[in-house]
């Protein structure tokens, strides 16, 4: 047997943890400080709106507020109010194009929503734990990034070291870099390595996570953290499906992995229902015809010892 087809099985008899630490976003947001001051101003200014009188003062208060605009807004119930009017937050930076476009209108806007808001809803005060909770909601934004420090803590401990260009790639035998747009993108991987990434978008040119080096060979990398299932993350399988279906012919020491982790990876490769049977076929077709990997975090762990 194969070792990519030895280390698939070894995944799948080793699933996933219920709980992975590497993705609990423990600690207060950088920036909530400055949120928690931002919010009580807006909060000011929507106060003396409510009683406000006089409509030139109340244009005044709707161009401090856009004069104060910022991303805190989304931590607000304001600013679901924002979204439940029909309008985004971004509809009023003042430095994007579609104000820009039309100043007046989101003035106009912006007021209108104001009003709906100061006459229809309570004025909360702001606190920092329930700005906290609302960053806390969208935290699954910010797990691609928890995962490249998860695989950065393994890979290091076991001798890899992170460097920053293919050519300082080259000269070790155990090194790794992140892909990004400026590095180990898409073009330099192509040109460098002499491949073809068949199964990347070229629309953009981060289109992998990490490239690994092991000797004289070198695996890109492509990785996925889900708990969920549904119609988003069955597209994101797909994807991970098609980064192991190709080899590289013009370089044979180019080969490719695709990583999950997250509770999905035992619901779809551990359940014996008609969509996971489709996803283990064409997992299992594709490590029979190449020397790629798909691996969990287990299996990245021996893969690592293997080589």
């Amino acid at each position: 047997m194969k070792l990519n087809q030895q280390l698939f099985k070894h995944s799948c008899a080793n699933p996933e943890e219920f709980f992975d630490d590497a993705y609990a976003i423990r600690e207060d947001h950088d920036l909530l400080d400055e949120y928690f001051e931002s919010a009580k101003s807006l909060t000011r200014i929507l106060e003396k709106f409510k009683v406000e009188k006089d409509p030139n003062k109340k244009n005044q208060l709707i161009v401090d507020l856009l004069d104060n605009w910022g991303d805190y807004v989304s931590y607000m119930s304001f600013g679901g109010f924002i979204n439940a009017c029909g309008a985004s937050r971004d509809d009023f930076y003042k430095n994007k194009k579609k104000y820009k476009d039309d100043p007046e209108t989101a003035k106009k806007l912006l007021k209108k929503i104001v009003e709906y808001y100061v006459t229809d809803r309570q004025i909360d005060q702001p606190s920092k734990s329930a700005i906290q909770g609302l960053i806390d909601k969208g935290s699954s934004r910010r797990m691609g990034g928890l995962g490249a420090i998860k695989l950065q803590k393994i890979l290091e401990p076991l001798g890899w070291v992170r460097k920053y260009s293919l050519d300082e790639l080259d000269g070790v035998k155990k090194g790794f870099g992140l892909c990004s747009k400026s590095k180990f993108n898409l073009k330099s991987l192509r040109t460098h390595l002499n491949i073809e990434i068949k199964s990347a978008d070229d629309k953009s040119q981060k289109a992998l996570d990490f490239v690994i080096k092991c000797g004289d060979k070198y695996y890109l990398l492509e990785q996925k953290h889900m708990n969920f299932s549904g119609g988003g993350q069955n597209h994101q399988i797909t994807d991970l499906i098609s980064v192991i279906k190709y080899a590289e012919d013009s370089n044979k020491n180019v080969h490719y992995i695709s990583f999950l982790d997250g509770r999905y990876f035992n619901d779809i490769l551990l359940h014996t229902d008609d969509k996971s049977k489709e996803y283990i076929s064409k997992i299992e077709q594709s490590l029979k015809e190449t020397d790629n990997f798909w691996l969990n975090t287990n299996g990245f762990k021996e893969f690592l010892k293997q080589h």
